[in-house]
């Protein structure tokens, strides 16, 4: 079960730094430029949202599997990029 969990507890942690670079994708400056391209900046935010969107999906179902497998918050698998061990 232990597996199970630490598996899940890795996916979760592979989607941070893709939420990160989104939030990076989103704040470039032709983004918001009023004389940006309009069609242009709208379809990449589509773009972007539907990958977000594929995110959020793949976050929702892990987060039930968290609760599926009674797994703590991922936070709690980790300390200073190392995996706790747990004890129950």
């Amino acid at each position: 079960m232990f597996q199970v969990c630490r598996h899940v507890v890795q996916i979760l942690v592979t989607l941070c730094p893709v939420i990160k670079l989104f939030e990076m994708l989103l704040q470039q400056q032709w983004l918001i430029d009023i004389e940006s391209n309009p069609e242009e900046a709208k379809v990449t935010l589509d773009a972007l949202h539907d990958q977000l969107a594929e995110c959020q999906k793949k976050a929702a179902e892990f987060r039930n599997y968290q609760i599926l497998f009674k797994v703590l918050s991922w936070r709690s698998f980790f300390k200073r990029g190392t995996v706790y061990e747990r004890t129950d």
